[in-house]
């Protein structure tokens, strides 16, 4: 049953009135990387408190790691907020992008990515509303990976990083084939490729 403690110094807390059973400690912070009792290395697991009656457990010792903190307001290009868009912090490979952090921008436009390893990273947007299909903004604004402007992050760091959306145009494209003679073909397969480092390949509905 989750259930927040009482912290009566900076660096104490306390769980009062608990009962008998087992239990997850979680800890967090703004800046920091989120831990839990029990936490080995690098695994995932968080280990098992077993509490019983009128026990008392005052030994625990959780050691957060600080990173950095990027946060900011995702608009569109006439300086409209834009909610639920997907920001991404990035490093990047030869293989290609790989998504270290994300959060959901909120009604107001704002996102807070609260704790950041340090480095070299790349932010980007995904798109979910208010768009044709999903688009990859990259920051500050742009729809070319070239042009986005990679973040050194450092230890303790308070990034601001507002991103701009870039107006989107679609377009239809209708295909109709023909032989050399000028007949219609009735059975086609279509494709629309996208060029560039990031393209895919559409298949396209053949009437």
């Amino acid at each position: 049953n989750p259930e927040r403690g009482s912290f009566y110094r900076s660096d104490h807390f306390e769980f009062a009135k608990v009962p008998d059973g087992r239990y997850s400690v979680v800890v967090g912070a703004r800046g920091y990387l989120g831990t839990c009792y029990g936490l080995v290395g690098k695994s995932r697991d968080c280990g098992v408190l077993t509490v019983g009656v009128d026990e008392v457990k005052d030994d625990l010792e959780l050691r957060l790691i600080r990173g950095a903190v990027i946060h900011g307001v995702v608009r569109n290009e006439n300086g409209e907020p834009l909610s639920r868009m997907q920001v991404r912090v990035n490093d990047v490979d030869p293989v290609g992008l790989i998504a270290l952090h994300f959060t959901t921008t909120n009604d107001k436009g704002e996102y807070d990515l609260s704790y950041v390893q340090p480095g070299r990273v790349l932010l980007s947007v995904l798109s979910s509303a208010g768009y044709p299909r999903e688009v990859l903004v990259f920051y500050p604004g742009t729809l070319e990976f070239e042009k986005g402007q990679f973040l050194n992050v450092a230890v303790g760091d308070d990034i601001r990083a507002d991103i701009r959306m870039p107006e989107i145009r679609t377009y239809s494209l209708r295909v109709e084939p023909t032989t050399l003679a000028g007949d219609p073909i009735t059975k086609f397969e279509a494709l629309l490729v996208e060029t560039g480092l990031w393209g895919s390949i559409q298949f396209g509905e053949v009437a």
